[in-house]
């Protein structure tokens, strides 16, 4: 026995013997042996619990606290793949509890697990855990669990059947519970700095997320929730209520958030990449639904959203060509799907299938699938637009009623198909558009025109007004009780246009108070009023119009008419004309002929006529004729027979062979003449001439030129010199029975 002399000495023993103690004890609990004797009672416990495999490789008891901790856990499953990795674990455990044959974990901290699993495997280990602590046979001995913190976590878990997969990184979470009998209480703070979602049928979006939620029996308070993906955000705060099989029953949230444009088009893969937020506040109520083990979603909720249609028809995969950026401001409420939205909208620079505004405005609403904008008022083809519309989703049908005030008709008739030949002018009316997913494109409408351009330059640029009622189906256009107008003149149609086939068929009625306001600034001559009733056909760019004509009383070239009818054939760069009858005094003529309008570049341009034509006269005054010739050529009577004519106003050549009675020319009295005659810009030939008077007849061949010059021959087998006007004063009485004679000269100074 060993003896102190002190008690100091004593004392000092005994601290060390104790301290080699401890550093023994330390010393055990960390060696190998200890710990391969942890390993032999830890492993086969998570390996009962877990169902899989479990490798750890070291494993230590602390006393000071105390905990067991081990390193390197390696967890697979029965196929040896690798589910769960942990660096490193620590379960600190109150010993005092192990008198009431409790463990009680204080806390179990894991650094650096890494959790890579399936859906379907995961679920097998979960249950595995679950049977294995209910299971009474697993000992006498209750467990406890008071918190839980795990450190820099990576998950991935996947659905390989529901196309699902969910992975983070980065992951830090604490749970405490406190069991306070009868009521359990959780609480958790979680946070994942990445997470990667992989949804059915969409692409994998990133973000991060963090909250902390408060959970008792099955009540689960969320705290607060916040979730991050790109500029797109989640706000939630609210409280759920499960059922025993830990389902959603009912509950509500409240939060706000703004989800940009690019997260829709990196989850969704739209073909259009473009910018906008969808900004939401308010509440989500979750009530029970017996037809399905989900809850049903009642929303309350106000919004702030701009966002292009583009998007929206990519996600509703409408394929119409409806494209703008809308703005809209208001409520979205009701239970899901049949939610009910109202508020303001505006709309920038938008198409609708075709149809093209500058900018829109007006109170939206949404239900049923339909989006309703009410009290419109529209910039469009430089006017104004105000009135309703709608479009239907996921279809695309959409309705469009308005009224319409000072409309580009360029832009809005190329809008429709069409490139009318009048000019640019304002519209202004009403109309309806109508658009159903297998049917023809429909548009109805009553619509005034006012040319603007007014430039007097040919019959379309003097057009001042068209009233309209039009109907456009498809490619067909129907025009009713349609009304063009000029100062003088008004034209009215009825029919039909085929833009597909790019023809027409028009019923035609035209009053004119002067034919010239159709025909100036090409020809200017007819100073009479007319009607025409015919037809409109044949191709659009080059129609063919055919009837008749009716003139009134007054003057055609010069020539007065008492009456005049025809029917006419007209194209752009012709006009056929069957049948002219002109009456005047007693007199007819008929015509018939050719205009080509060898210059013309679009309709009712008559450019550079070119004239084929053959006239028929009965008792016509020739000097009308003439005087169309030169007024120089003094020449009158009364003329029958038949006048040729083919050339242009400049260069032409025409015949005629004519009976005249009552004839003067140059001052000589004619009884009767037989003429038959080639007429050219500067001449008349003459081939030959038959001349009658008294007792005389003269028989005469040659040229006179319409400034008075001739160069012809004479010849008569009975001819008197008082039938001759110029000499009838000089009692000469001769009678000759045979005469030849030849002259040229002017008529003032002959040479004979």
């Amino acid at each position: 026995m060993i003896k102190f002399k002190t008690k100091r000495a004593r004392i000092m023993f005994s601290c060390g013997i104790a301290v080699l103690s401890i550093a023994l004890i330390f010393f055990l609990l960390r060696g190998p042996y200890l710990s391969n004797f942890t390993k032999r009672l830890i492993i086969p416990t998570l390996e009962n619990a877990t169902g899989g495999r479990v490798i750890i490789g070291q494993a230590a008891i602390n006393l000071f606290p105390f905990y067991v901790q081990v390193k390197s856990v390696n967890v697979f499953d029965k196929d040896g793949n690798q589910l769960l990795w942990i660096t490193k674990s620590r379960a600190y455990i109150d010993l005092s509890g192990l008198f009431t044959k409790e463990v009680r974990i204080r806390k179990f901290w894991c650094k650096e697990p890494r959790l890579k699993t399936s859906r379907e495997e995961l679920d097998k280990v979960i249950q595995n855990v679950k049977d294995y602590i209910s299971n009474e046979e697993t000992g006498d001995y209750k467990v406890t669990l008071y918190n839980v913190e795990l450190m820099d976590a990576e998950l991935a878990l996947e659905d390989i059947k529901e196309e699902r997969s969910f992975s983070g990184n980065g992951m830090s979470f604490n749970m405490t519970v406190k069991n306070n009998s009868p009521q359990k209480k959780t609480t958790a703070r979680f946070l994942f700095k990445e997470v990667k979602v992989k949804l059915p049928e969409l692409s994998e979006v990133s973000g991060s997320f963090e909250g902390s939620v408060k959970m008792e029996n099955n009540r689960v308070e969320i705290v607060d929730l916040n979730v991050k993906s790109a500029e797109s955000t989640l706000d939630l705060a609210g409280e759920l209520f499960l059922s025993p099989d830990s389902r959603v029953r009912k509950g509500e949230l409240k939060g706000k958030g703004s989800i940009h444009a690019s997260l829709l088009n990196e989850l969704f893969g739209l073909k259009h990449e473009k910018e906008g937020v969808l900004s939401f506040e308010g509440k989500v109520g979750m009530v029970s639904d017996k037809d399905s083990g989900w809850p049903a979603f009642v929303l309350d909720l106000k919004t702030d959203s701009s966002f292009y249609l583009e998007t929206l028809m990519d996600l509703l995969d409408v394929k119409k060509n409806i494209t703008g950026f809308v703005s809209v401001k208001g409520d979205v409420k009701g239970r899901f799907p049949d939610v009910v939205g109202k508020g303001s909208a505006t709309l920038k620079n938008a198409v609708f299938d075709g149809l093209a505004l500058d900018d829109a405005a007006g109170e939206v609403e949404y239900g049923n699938g339909r989006f309703t904008l009410n009290d419109l008022t529209a910039h469009a083809y430089e006017g104004k637009f105000g009135g309703y519309a709608h479009i239907e989703v996921p279809d695309g049908d959409y309705a469009v009623t308005a009224d319409a005030a000072d409309i580009n008709s360029l832009k809005l008739f190329k809008y429709i198909g069409w490139e009318p030949p009048f000019p640019l002018g304002r519209v202004n009316g009403d109309f309806s558009l109508n658009q159903k997913k297998g049917r023809d494109f429909e548009l109805t409408a009553d619509l005034g025109y006012l040319n603007e351009a007014r430039d007097d330059l040919d019959v379309l640029d003097r057009l001042r007004t068209i009233t309209t009622s039009l109907k456009l189906k498809g490619d067909m256009i129907t025009l009713g009780d349609t009304v063009f107008s000029t100062s003088r003149s008004k034209l009215f149609l009825k029919g039909g246009m085929d833009l597909e086939k790019e023809t027409l068929s028009l019923d035609l009625r035209l009053e004119t108070e002067e034919v010239n306001d159709l025909t100036a600034p090409f020809y200017t001559e007819f100073g009479t009023a007319g009607t025409f009733s015919g037809s409109a056909g044949g191709s659009l760019m080059d129609p063919v119009i055919s009837g008749r004509l009716d003139l009134g009383a007054g003057r055609v070239h010069g020539i007065p008419v008492s009456v005049a009818s025809a029917e006419l054939k007209y194209k752009a760069d012709s006009l056929v004309i069957e049948n002219l009858k002109v009456e005047q005094n007693g007199s007819s003529s008929s015509l018939s002929g050719l205009i080509e309008f060898r210059g013309a570049d679009k309709l009712f341009s008559f450019k550079s006529p070119y004239f084929r034509a053959r006239a028929t006269l009965k008792n016509a005054g020739i000097k009308q004729f003439a005087d169309l010739l030169s007024k120089d050529v003094s020449v009158d009577g009364i003329a029958s027979g038949t006048i040729t004519f083919e050339g242009n106003t400049e260069k032409f050549i025409g015949t005629g062979d004519l009976i005249i009675a009552d004839a003067v020319a140059y001052g000589q009295d004619i009884a009767k003449a037989e003429l038959k005659a080639t007429f050219l810009p500067d001449r008349i030939k003459i081939h030959p001439l038959n001349a009658y008077h008294g007792e005389s007849k003269l028989i005469a061949e040659g040229t006179v030129f319409y400034d008075g010059k001739f160069d012809f021959s004479l010849s008569s087998k009975d001819f008197d010199t008082c039938d001759i006007n110029m000499i009838a004063d000089y009692p000469l009485g001769a009678r000759f029975s045979s005469l030849n004679m030849a002259g040229s000269g002017t008529i003032e100074k002959p040479d004979m």
